[in-house]
C-alpha cells in the first residue's frame, strides 16, 4: 500500500509538471503577450512558428519607427502587402477596384462617375456642386471658366475677348465688362464710353426720391484742366418721323417751377430756330407765339434795315425816314399836309407829320 500511495504521488507531481512545461514552451514559442513595452531586440528576426500573438489593447506596434508609434499599427518607410485583402471595421475588400469610389481619375484628370450632386459642407445639396459654410477660392487670374453655350449665369472670363458677362433669357450676353473696365449692356463691344446701353424702349429710367435736401436724378460732370473741350451731357436722337434730342415733361406750371434753370451766366448757343409757344419755328431764329416779348426794362438793339412793312425798325431809321420840310394847310377842322401819304398832326402843341402806312 505505501508503495502504491508514493507512486501516485509522483504521478500527480509529474502531471503537474508537464502542464507547466506545456504552457511555458507554448507561450514562448508560439504565443506573446506582452505586459509592457517591448523593445526591437526581444523579438527576434526570423521566421514565426504557427500560432496566434496577442497584445494588451493599450499596445501599439511600430515598424520602421525608432519613436513610440502613434497608432495600433504604424508603418513608415514602406508599404502593408496583404494578398488576401484588408477589412476595416469589419468590411473587407480583396482589391481596390472593389471599394466603392464615386471618382475616377482619367490620366491627370479626375471625375465624378455617379449621377448626383457633390456637397461641400452640406449633406443635401441641390446644385452639381453646392458648397455651404464657406466661399470658393481660385488663386489664378482667370477664375472660373463656364462653357460657351451658356445661357443663364455668369461667365467671369471669356477668352475670345477678355471681359466678364452676365447671361439672363440668352446665347447672348445681357451684361458685358470688358478688359477696358467698360460695361455694356445689351452691347457686347462697349469701346465708346465706361458705360454703354444699347436696345429699344426706355435705356436707362433714373428716380430720385429723396425726401430732404437735394434730388438730382441725374448729375453729369465733365472736368479736366488739360482737355481740349468739356461736355457735360450730350444728347442725339435721330431716325425716326419726330425726334427729339431734349424733352422735358416736368414740372408744372408754377411760379417757383422751370424747366430749363441755369445758374451759369455763360452764354448760350443754338445752331437751330428757336420755338417760344410754337412747335413750328420756321419764320425765325426766334419766333413767339402765344404771348408778348416784354422788353420792359430792356431793348432791342441792332436791328437790320427794314424791308416789309411788318419789320421792326430802329428810331433813328424812322428818324431818318420824315420829310425835310412839308406844308400843313386847315381844312374843315382838319390839318392836311402837301406830301402824299403823310399828314400832320399836333402833339404836345408841336407841329409834326407822320407817315401814312
Amino acid at each position: 500500500m505505501q508503495t502504491k500511495k508514493h507512486f501516485l504521488t509522483f504521478l500527480v507531481i509529474g502531471c503537474l509538471l508537464l502542464v507547466v512545461s506545456y504552457v511555458f514552451i507554448f507561450q514562448t514559442v508560439f504565443a506573446t503577450v506582452p505586459l509592457q513595452s517591448h523593445p526591437a531586440e526581444q523579438i527576434a528576426p526570423g521566421t514565426f512558428n504557427e500560432g496566434d500573438f496577442f497584445f494588451p489593447s493599450t499596445s501599439k506596434l511600430g515598424i520602421g519607427t525608432t519613436t513610440t508609434p502613434v497608432y495600433k499599427l504604424d508603418v513608415q518607410g514602406g508599404q502593408i502587402n496583404s494578398s488576401g485583402g484588408l477589412c476595416i471595421a469589419g468590411t473587407c475588400k480583396t482589391a481596390w477596384d472593389t471599394v466603392t469610389n464615386y471618382w475616377t481619375a482619367l490620366e491627370n484628370n479626375i471625375y465624378n462617375n455617379n449621377s448626383g450632386n457633390v456637397g461641400i459642407g452640406t449633406t443635401a445639396p441641390n446644385a452639381k456642386l453646392d458648397i455651404n459654410g464657406g466661399y470658393i477660392y481660385l488663386d489664378d487670374k482667370y477664375g472660373v471658366f463656364l462653357d460657351s453655350g451658356l445661357t443663364y449665369g455668369w461667365k467671369p472670363y471669356n477668352s475670345t475677348n477678355n471681359s466678364m458677362e452676365f447671361y439672363t433669357n440668352s446665347g447672348t450676353p445681357s451684361v458685358i465688362i470688358n478688359m477696358l473696365g467698360n460695361v455694356g449692356i445689351g452691347q457686347t463691344s462697349p469701346t465708346s464710353g465706361h458705360l454703354e446701353v444699347y436696345g429699344s424702349g426706355n435705356q436707362i429710367w433714373s428716380t430720385s426720391i429723396g425726401t430732404s435736401g437735394a434730388n438730382r436724378g441725374i448729375l453729369a460732370r465733365a472736368i479736366g484742366s488739360g482737355a481740349t473741350t468739356n461736355t457735360g451731357g450730350e444728347f442725339s436722337s435721330d431716325g425716326a418721323s419726330t425726334n427729339y434730342g431734349i424733352r422735358i415733361s416736368g414740372p408744372t406750371n408754377n411760379i417757383n417751377n422751370f424747366a430749363i434753370y441755369s445758374d451759369s451766366t455763360a452764354q448760350s448757343y443754338f445752331a437751330g430756330n428757336v420755338g417760344i409757344g410754337t412747335t413750328n419755328p420756321t419764320t425765325g431764329k426766334v419766333v413767339v407765339s402765344g404771348g408778348n416779348l416784354d422788353m420792359t426794362t430792356n431793348k432791342i438793339i441792332n436791328l437790320a434795315t427794314p424791308t416789309a412793312s411788318s419789320d421792326a425798325a430802329t428810331k433813328s431809321y424812322v428818324d431818318g425816314r420824315g420829310p425835310t420840310s412839308w406844308t400843313c394847310t386847315l381844312r374843315e377842322s382838319t390839318l392836311e399836309s402837301d406830301l402824299m401819304s403823310w399828314r400832320c398832326c399836333l402833339d404836345d402843341a408841336r407841329l409834326m407829320v407822320v407817315q401814312l402806312f
